[in-house]
């Protein structure tokens, strides 16, 4: 069984978005849970955070459905109520939840109080999952909706429960709805030193300031918290095609707006801001694109920090796996959603950016086929020339990951020597299967690459991190990170001759595939087991 588990304090919340009404105009439906009194371990802040949320809703023009430490026929029987409330279209519904929460395969479970969870089956008894409410609030009549989870900052359940990866899981938003966490899918939300979380303490704040889209009231709250806990980083899901403001703009703002917006003004709109933050437009987190047909699929993942590195004590470490130190990426980038694949590889060379040489070298694909597979054979130059041509065919700029990206990318929020945990299989991975890593099990040993995306994506929905192929990263080679840079960029100094590798590949085992392994091959030297990735950046 494939799985990942994580034990979370969740804050869910449902905001609805809707134009051109007067202020409350619409009806205004809220259901707030706050669980706390939990066996395993009683829970701070939830109950305060409810009430400030349905305090603050009130204000605001809501109905609230306010409920506390409820067990799973309480938060089924409260969903079904708040679902029947949602009786129209123009109805705005939010959710709010403030407990433990968990991931299993994907899916994310509200934990009721009174759950009696010793292993990880035991949640599809015992848990909510979060699709359900979110079947019933798509159900409904009314038009739009959000969902929010603040995630994840303990687990107090048995070990039998546990795996390494942490935070809840990315949820793909319905149409018409939002979806936002307090930190970042598979990251740690802090409990803060006061009476409230410091998402929801930021986000009652955020909500009360006239003339702020529930988008950015969201943004807002993100960058309160981001502020004072810098390894944070609040996430946001999903499109709404009409505005919502929690309080409406003042008079003065609405002029403003109609000013901005009439012909004698150009006729600009708000993605014409004049701001310095708003020249250039990035895609939501999360989100994919092509630049073209035959170019790499990206995926959006966020900005934010990470420790950079192997801890003392992890297994199999390798002395140049540190110092461990904090990296801060300022802003989102997209990487590829998978390993450059033949079918991409050969359009360069088909366009005459990129030379078949190098793979025909090793003799192209060794027989195992192209297509989808990750290309082989190729050196470090001929990344750079695939790069160079995929930059100029669209216009944009496109480079290979430099280390510190790629294992922030390959980590997704977690801390253990994989993203899925302390241990791994051969349905995690394509890898040597006959040597074990920790403890994990044996397992097959397939000798040859296999399609991207054959195995369980991280957190930010990347694929083959781990395995398949190892894939060059732009760094020069230090046995150390004392001259790494700490804002994501590579690292041009060193030796320049040897450039590394990550993530390890088919024909090894368990040690090189692990998030931190760190490896180097000069810039000419090709290999069965060799391919990359790029990345794209928004500046």
């Amino acid at each position: 069984m494939k799985w990942a588990f994580a034990i979370c304090l969740g804050v869910g919340v449902c905001l609805c978005l809707l134009s051109g009404h007067p202020a409350y105009a619409e009806k205004r439906v809220a259901l707030v849970i706050g669980n706390a009194s939990y066996e395993y371990g009683p829970l701070k802040n939830p109950i305060n955070d409810a009430k400030l949320v349905s305090a603050t809703l009130e204000s605001l023009g809501f109905k609230v459905i306010q409920e506390y430490d409820l067990d799973e026929d309480g938060i089924e029987r409260a969903v079904i109520r708040f679902g029947r409330e949602l009786d129209s279209v123009d109805t705005i519904g939010l959710f709010y939840y403030a407990g433990h929460g968990a991931q299993v395969n994907g899916e994310n479970y509200l934990i009721p109080v009174g759950s009696k969870i010793e292993v990880q089956d035991d949640l599809y008894v015992e848990a909510v999952p979060v699709s359900d409410l979110l079947s019933i609030m798509e159900r409904a009549p009314n038009r739009t909706n959000i969902l929010i989870l603040d995630a994840c900052r303990n687990n107090p359940y048995p070990a039998s429960t546990r795996s390494g990866t942490r935070g809840l899981a990315k949820i793909d938003a319905p149409p018409e709805t939002l979806i936002a966490y307090a930190t970042m899918p598979g990251g740690v939300a802090v409990d803060g030193d006061g009476a409230n979380s410091p998402f929801t303490e930021a986000l009652s704040k955020a909500m009360q300031v006239p003339g702020l889209r529930a988008e950015d009231v969201i943004r807002e709250a993100a960058k309160s918290v981001n502020q004072s806990y810098p390894t944070q980083r609040p996430w946001l899901e999903g499109l709404l095609l009409n505005d919502f403001y929690f309080t409406p703009p003042s008079a003065e703002q609405v002029a403003q707006m109609n000013a901005a917006s009439s012909p004698g003004n150009g006729g600009s709109t708000r993605s014409q801001d004049t701001s310095a933050t708003q020249e250039i437009e990035i895609p939501d987190v999360g989100s994919e694109f092509k630049d073209c047909p035959q170019c790499p699929t990206m995926v959006v993942i966020p900005g934010g920090s990470f420790t950079m590195g192997s801890p003392l004590d992890e297994p199999e470490r390798d002395i140049d796996e540190g110092p461990q130190f904090e990296v801060s990426i300022r802003q989102a980038f997209a990487v590829g959603k998978y390993e450059v694949t033949w079918n991409e590889w050969e359009a360069c060379v088909k366009a005459r950016g990129c030379s078949s040489d190098g793979p025909q070298s090793m003799g192209d694909d060794q027989g195992w086929g192209k297509g989808s597979r990750p290309v082989i054979g190729v050196n470090w130059n001929d990344a750079q020339s695939y790069v160079k041509w995929l930059s100029k065919e669209t216009g944009q700029k496109y480079t290979l990951l430099s280390e510190a990206q790629w294992e922030y990318a390959a980590r997704a929020g977690s801390t253990t020597p994989f993203f899925f945990g302390q241990q791994i299989t051969t349905g995690q991975a394509n890898f040597n299967g006959t040597e074990t890593y920790n403890g994990s099990p044996q397992g097959a040993f397939q000798n040859q690459t296999t399609q991207v995306g054959q195995y369980p994506p991280n957190a930010f929905g990347l694929y083959d991190m781990h395995g398949n192929v190892f894939e060059w990263t732009q760094d020069c080679w230090n046995d150390s990170y004392d001259s790494t840079p700490t804002d994501g960029r590579a690292n041009t100094s060193g030796n320049c001759d040897r450039r590394i590798l990550r993530g390890g590949s088919w024909k090894r085992g368990p040690i090189y595939l692990r998030s931190a392994i760190r490896r180097w091959y000069t810039l000419i030297n090709r290999g069965d087991h060799i391919g990359f990735r790029v990345t794209r950046s928004f500046e």
